[in-house]
């Protein structure tokens, strides 16, 4: 019977939050000669046999120093990564493109900061350079100030502001915070802030 493993690692400080777990898979992900019916059909090309998660880890130890654990997989759904849909705090780092990485498979790793401890208060700065900082942002924070929008964008002086085009959801959730919603239309939005909006 073939055994395949889980890979993670657990790094200290990470976008801003303390202890973020990154779960490390296979891309693409690719079927495996088994008829083992304990693994999710889906994530069967994603985990690791033994031999490559002992290389990963060692490239892991090696390069990053994090502490990284292997695990063998089983069939509960939860310790596979939930890949491929935006939800705030959420990402996939693209390890294979590392300047040093030299293992003869892709890897990619997922995170997810959304209930990790933040190191340090999110700075008026940090704030000003919203979107590309709202993961800095508790959930609660960013809902605070999201609610401040429409009385941000009445103050701002229109000869004066900064005007910007980002890449943001077409539906309802312009700010990338709907975590419930099952699909997601992309389009160009057009964006307008000053120092005094906050964002």
């Amino acid at each position: 019977m073939l055994k395949l493993y889980h890979v993670s690692s657990l790094v200290p400080e990470f976008h801003g939050r303390k202890d973020v777990e990154i779960a490390w898979f296979r891309h693409p992900s690719r079927p495996l000669p088994t008829q083992d019916e304990i693994y999710p059909e889906y994530a069967i090309g994603e985990l690791f046999t033994e031999d490559e998660a002992a290389a990963l880890k060692q490239y892991l130890d090696r390069e990053h120093g994090d502490s990284t654990t292997i695990r063998p997989a089983n069939n509960t759904i939860s310790n596979v990564p939930v890949v491929g849909r935006g939800v705030w705090g959420t990402g996939v780092l693209w390890l294979d493109h590392g300047p040093r990485y030299n293992l003869p498979f892709a890897v990619r790793g997922y995170y997810d900061t959304r209930h990790c401890e933040r190191v340090a208060p999110i700075t008026e700065d940090e704030i000003t350079r919203l979107p590309g900082t709202k993961e800095l942002m508790t959930e609660e924070e960013f809902n605070q100030w999201r609610a401040t929008r429409k009385a941000a964008g009445e103050a701002i002086d229109i000869e004066t502001c900064e005007l910007a085009v980002w890449h943001a959801d077409d539906a309802a959730d312009p700010y990338g915070r709907d975590d419930d919603r099952e699909w997601y239309q992309a389009g160009k939005h057009e964006w307008v802030r000053s120092p005094e909006s906050r964002g």
